[in-house]
């Protein structure tokens, strides 16, 4: 089988790694990326690399059509968020299966989301697009809002307001922010567009889905935990745990509100990571993706239901026989460190952590004599650890305990 990936994701060419048959991987990414990391394409699933501007430009479709000649690719991936629309439109330029235009030209700006499912059955934040200060203010009218980016990932931009006073430096901070162009992002100029929402109190989640024929033949609920949960003005995700303990009342509704949203835009196959907010009122839907979670979401249904969510993917592009793997058998979490600001001088318990039989992975994005800052977006945050349990009170005691026992001393 030959996988063209545009945009390299490591975590789904590690879960390939046991794929039943063959596979040979080629990547398609900018090559200032490559050039800035090139570890990341040392891996030894990849079969060959070569380098194209996908990200709001369609230079890339040259090099792929060439590359096409001697490669027949069997299926087509986006690895990162910049690069499902390019993922798509070269999946169905060489007829292979690929979610819907329409499904596709939502998941990948949050505006066209909003008004193609204006007139769904499904709940959703008030909204207007923001092209100016000026349309913020209009848009705000005393109760909280939150400001983000329409075309962008990882919480960059995306800022809470509660204030008048706040509104001129949220829109000054969510137009001015950057992400690190060593990891996603090409230096040329990308143009972004904002959208504003009425904000949504309540517990969050997202759904993963598997769709093939557009019908879901897999669902799972992560509970979600943001920055935001300790009064912070940003939404940078904190922790996750998989399957999330909600009553069935509220699985049920997200999952027709979910399967609402695969009929009405003609998703077609593909992996949907929809989030999403519940209250009393119901699931309102804050946004969708037509790509892989991130945050290791796909590593946490795999320890909870021994289920390759990536290899699921392949086949629903492959219109293969997907076999949906049933009730959990364990709960799973990912937490990311939260620290004051400061300067890092010692990490403690790390040996706790590395013993720990609950503990699946774990990492450190610091070290000692690090100045630690506050975290603003996916990108900044500073380590994690991935464990799992049979309850999710055992989980939960299991995350106090290692919080309790491995200690970031700052001054």
């Amino acid at each position: 089988m030959n996988l063209l990936m545009i945009s390299v994701n490591r975590s789904f060419l590690n879960f390939l790694k046991g794929y039943p048959e063959k596979i040979n991987v080629y990547v398609l990414e900018e090559d200032e990326i490559v050039e800035a990391n090139p570890e990341k394409y040392s891996n030894s699933m990849i079969t060959e690399l070569r380098t194209g501007n996908y990200q709001q430009n369609i230079q890339f479709i040259d090099v792929l059509n060439d590359w096409y000649k001697t490669v027949k690719f069997d299926a087509v991936v986006p690895g990162s968020e910049y690069s499902v629309h390019a993922a798509h439109l070269f999946a169905k330029s060489i007829g292979l299966k690929t979610s819907g235009t329409k499904a596709i030209d939502g998941f990948t700006n949050k505006l066209n989301l909003r008004r193609l499912c204006s007139n769904l059955n499904i709940l959703q934040p008030k909204f207007s697009q923001i092209n100016t200060l000026n349309d913020l203010c209009t848009f705000f009218t005393g109760t909280p809002i939150v400001l983000k980016p329409a075309n962008r990932q990882a919480s960059m931009g995306v800022i809470f307001i509660n204030k008048e006073e706040d509104l001129h430096s949220a829109w000054v901070e969510s137009k001015n922010s950057i992400e690190d162009n060593k990891v996603v992002v090409h230096s040329r100029e990308l143009q972004w567009e904002y959208i504003a929402e009425e904000f949504i109190d309540g517990i969050e989640v997202s759904v993963e889905s598997i769709v093939k024929d557009n019908n879901s033949v897999f669902h799972n609920v992560t509970l979600k935990k943001t920055i935001h949960n300790s009064n912070s003005k940003y939404f940078a995700e904190t922790g996750h745990i998989v399957p999330a303990d909600i009553p069935f009342s509220q699985y049920s509704q997200l999952i027709k509100s979910k399967n609402e949203l695969i009929k009405n835009l003609d998703v077609g196959f593909g992996l949907l990571h929809s989030e999403w907010k519940i209250n009393e009122s119901g699931a309102y839907l804050i946004e969708c993706a037509g790509r892989a979670p991130g945050d290791m979401i796909p590593e946490l249904i795999y320890e909870s239901y021994k289920f390759n969510i990536y290899e699921a993917y392949l086949k629903s592009l492959l219109n293969k026989e997907i076999e949906n793997p049933g009730k959990n058998t364990y709960i799973s979490s990912i937490n990311y460190f939260e620290l004051k600001k400061g300067r890092l001088i010692e990490i403690r318990g790390k040996s706790y952590l590395a013993n720990h039989p609950s503990v699946v992975s774990y990492n450190f994005n610091v070290k000692e004599g690090d100045e630690i800052k506050e975290i603003t977006n996916s990108w900044n945050r500073l380590g994690y650890f991935l464990v799992k349990a049979k309850t999710h009170e055992e989980l939960k005691q299991i995350v106090q305990d290692i919080n309790k026992n491995v200690e970031f001393m700052i001054v």
